[in-house]
C-alpha cells in the first residue's frame, strides 16, 4: 500500500565523459524509428517532433538536437552511427535517464483485461506505434494510472467499450488519448495536461484528446490544463458524442473541435483562454450546444461549414464499418442549436463572440438550420471584440453584426438573450475559486429548458428550465 508503481521506458545511464564542454555516454545502442519532416504531422516548425529518444536529467527531459554542434545546457543528442550520446550539462552526481524501450503494454486479444495504480513514463514510441500502451481489445478499464513524458500518445484505443476514468496524462509527445474505431470510449475524472510536448502540428493531431471513426463517445467530468494543440477533438464520421461538464484551460489551439461528425452533445463544459477556438463546429450536424461557458477564447463559438461533401467515397475520413456514406453523417454544418452559454471576450480579441459560416460561400445559417437563445455576451468594451457575431447570408455574403442588438434585429435569433459592453462580467460567480456558475441574481440568469437528450446527458429533469451557462461546480484543478 502506497507504493508507486512505475513501468519505465527509460534507465539510469552512469559513465559520462567531459568531451569539449559537453558530456558523453559510450556504447548506447537503442535505436528508435524516426518521421521526419513531410511524414504526416510534423512540419518545419518542430522538425524532431517524430524523433522518439528521451534524455532526462534528475527526472525534468531535455530537449533534444540533430547535431553534436547544437548541443547545449538542457538539450541532449544521440549519435546512432557511433552509438554514443551527448549532454550540454554536468551529470556529475546527478541522475541521468535515457529512453531504451519504445512501449509498456499491448492488450491484443485481452478482452476486459483491467490496468490500475500503475505509471508508465519515458517511453521512446515511434510515431508509427503510436503510444506507449496499446488498448487494442475490448472492455478494457484503466483507472488511476498515470501516463507521464511519453514520445508520442499515453494510450491508444482501438477497440470498443473502453473506460478510463481518474487517470493521469500529462506531458506526452503527441496526444494523451489516441483512439480509432473506439466505439464505447469513456473518458470520465481524468487530468490531461502539457500533452503534445514534441510539437507535433496542431492542425493535424496533437493535444490532449484526438478520436476518429467512433461511435457512442462520453467525455465527462475532465480537467484539461495547458495542452499544447486541442483539447477534445473528435473527426472522421464519428457519431454519438457527448462532452460534458469538462474544465478546458490555456489550450494552445480549440478547446472542444468536433469534426466530420454527428449527433453530438457539448453541455455544461467551462473553456477558458484557448489559443484559438473555445467551441469549434466544423461540417458536423444535429449538434446541440448547451450551458457552455467560453472565457476569452480566441473566437468563443466558432461554427464553419466546409467543401467536402460524404459523397466523396474514396475520403479516408469515412468510417467502412458503416455504408458510404452513412445517411446518419452529413459532413455538413446542419442543425446546429446553442442555448444557455455564456460566451466572455478578451480586451485583445479581435474575432466575434460568435461565428457562423460557410467556408464555401454558398450556404446561408439558415439553411444550416442554425439557431441561438438564451446566451449571454460580455465584450470588455464595444471595441473589444468590434462585433459580438458573423452570421453567414451566403451566397450573398456574411453579416457583421456589431450588437446583440443587430443579431436580434437583422436575422431574428437571440430573442431571449442579454448582453453587457464594459463593467464586471456578472456571469461567473467566482472564477478565481473555480466557480463558473452564473449567480441567480445576474442579468438573464434564468434559461431554456433542457430537451430530454440534453437533460439525460447531464443526469438533470428534462423539461425544466436552469440557469444560463455552466451548472456543474469545477472545483480546483487537480495536480
Amino acid at each position: 500500500p502506497g507504493e508507486a508503481v512505475w513501468l519505465s521506458g527509460s534507465d539510469v545511464v552512469g559513465t559520462w565523459l567531459p568531451d569539449g564542454g559537453d558530456w558523453r555516454h559510450d556504447g548506447w545502442t537503442p535505436t528508435f524509428g524516426r518521421a521526419n519532416v513531410g511524414a504526416g504531422p510534423i512540419d518545419s516548425a518542430a522538425p524532431l517532433a517524430g524523433w522518439p529518444e528521451m534524455a532526462f536529467l534528475d527526472g525534468r527531459g531535455l530537449r533534444q538536437v540533430a547535431s553534436r554542434g547544437e548541443v547545449g545546457p538542457g538539450t541532449f543528442f544521440v549519435d546512432d552511427a557511433a552509438d554514443q550520446v551527448y549532454l550540454g550539462d554536468d551529470p556529475t552526481a546527478r541522475t541521468v535517464e535515457l529512453s531504451s524501450r519504445p512501449w509498456a503494454l499491448y492488450f491484443n486479444r485481452a478482452d476486459s483485461s483491467v490496468l490500475r495504480g500503475i505509471g508508465i513514463r519515458h517511453h521512446a514510441t515511434p510515431l508509427s506505434q503510436l503510444a506507449a500502451v496499446r488498448a487494442y481489445s475490448n472492455r478494457l478499464r484503466f483507472e488511476n494510472v498515470v501516463f507521464d513524458g511519453n514520445a508520442v500518445a499515453g494510450v491508444s484505443v482501438i477497440g470498443s467499450d473502453t473506460l478510463i476514468r481518474s487517470s493521469t496524462f500529462r506531458n506526452n509527445g503527441q496526444l494523451g488519448v489516441h483512439g480509432n474505431n473506439a466505439d464505447g470510449l469513456v473518458l470520465e475524472r481524468n487530468y490531461l495536461e502539457g500533452n503534445n510536448a514534441e510539437r507535433f502540428d496542431p492542425t493535424q493531431t496533437g493535444g490532449a484528446v484526438k478520436v476518429t471513426r467512433s461511435k457512442g463517445l462520453r467525455f465527462t467530468g475532465n480537467q484539461l490544463l495547458r495542452n499544447q494543440g486541442k483539447g477534445f477533438w473528435t473527426d472522421q464520421s464519428s457519431y454519438d458524442i457527448t462532452i460534458t461538464t469538462n474544465l478546458i484551460r490555456n489550450t494552445l489551439r480549440h478547446g472542444i473541435h468536433v469534426e466530420l461528425s454527428a449527433e453530438v452533445i457539448i453541455a455544461d463544459n467551462v473553456v477558458s483562454d484557448s489559443g484559438d477556438r473555445g467551441i469549434a463546429v466544423m461540417e458536423s450536424n444535429d449538434v446541440d450546444v448547451w450551458n457552455n461557458t467560453l472565457l476569452r477564447n480566441g473566437r468563443n463559438l466558432d461554427l464553419i461549414d466546409g467543401p467536402r461533401t460524404s459523397a466523396d467515397t474514396s475520403s479516408d475520413n469515412h468510417d467502412r464499418r458503416f455504408p458510404t456514406p452513412d445517411p446518419r453523417i452529413l459532413w455538413q454544418l446542419q442543425r446546429v442549436t446553442l442555448r444557455n452559454n455564456v460566451i466572455v471576450g478578451s480586451v485583445r480579441a479581435t474575432n466575434p463572440l460568435l461565428r457562423v459560416d460557410d467556408a464555401g460561400h454558398t450556404r446561408s445559417a439558415d439553411s444550416m438550420e442554425v439557431t441561438s437563445d438564451h446566451n449571454a455576451f460580455y465584450r470588455p468594451t464595444t471595441s473589444s471584440p468590434a462585433w459580438v457575431a458573423l452570421w453567414s447570408q451566403w451566397p450573398s455574403g456574411v453579416l457583421t453584426l456589431t450588437t446583440l442588438a443587430d443579431l436580434q434585429n437583422r436575422v431574428g435569433q437571440e430573442r431571449n438573450s442579454v448582453t453587457r459592453d464594459g463593467g464586471t462580467n456578472p456571469w461567473v460567480t467566482d472564477e478565481a475559486g473555480y466557480d463558473y456558475r452564473v449567480p441567480t441574481s445576474a442579468p438573464g440568469a434564468l434559461g431554456a429548458e433542457l430537451p430530454a437528450s440534453v437533460a439525460e446527458a447531464l443526469g438533470r429533469p428534462a423539461g425544466v428550465r436552469v440557469n444560463i451557462g455552466a451548472l456543474t461546480p469545477v472545483g480546483l484543478p487537480s495536480t
